[in-house]
C-alpha cells in the first residue's frame, strides 16, 4: 500500500483458504485492483497462487456465496459479469488453474 500510495487494499474482498470471505474495501469504495476496471468493477482476490494449483471447492463455493449475497444487497446486478484480471489487464492472475476454474462459472464472461 505505502509503495503505491494506497489508503487501503486494492481489493474489494478476499477469500481465503480457510472458506472465509475477507473484506478489503467493501462494496461501496473503489479499488485498486485492474487497472481502467476499478470505477466499474469488484476485486476479489483468491489468497494464494493458482497458476498450478486450483483453488478448493471450498473457495469456490463462498466465493459463489459473496456473488449471491452481492445481488441480493443490491450491489451487483443480476446479470453479474465475473472476468480473470488477465482478460483486460497486462497480469496473470487470477493464475492459469483458477481462471480455468473461473471459465466454468455460469457468470464468466468471454467478452468484457
Amino acid at each position: 500500500m505505502d509503495e503505491f500510495q494506497w489508503s487501503d487494499v486494492g481489493f474489494s474482498f478476499f477469500v481465503g483458504g480457510d472458506g472465509n470471505i475477507y473484506e478489503g474495501v467493501g462494496w461501496t469504495e473503489e479499488g485498486a485492483h485492474t487497472y481502467r476496471w476499478n470505477k466499474k468493477s469488484i476485486g476479489v482476490a483468491f489468497i494464494g497462487s493458482y497458476e498450478a494449483k486450483n483453488a478448493s471447492e471450498k473457495m469456490i463455493n463462498v466465493a459463489h456465496k459473496l456473488i449471491e449475497c452481492g445481488i441480493q444487497l443490491g450491489m451487483l446486478r443480476p446479470n453479474v459479469k465475473v472476468i480473470g484480471a488477465s482478460q483486460v489487464s497486462s497480469t496473470k492472475s487470477p493464475g492459469e488453474k483458477l481462471f480455468q476454474q473461473i471459465q466454468q462459472w455460469p457468470e464468466w464472461k468471454s467478452d468484457p
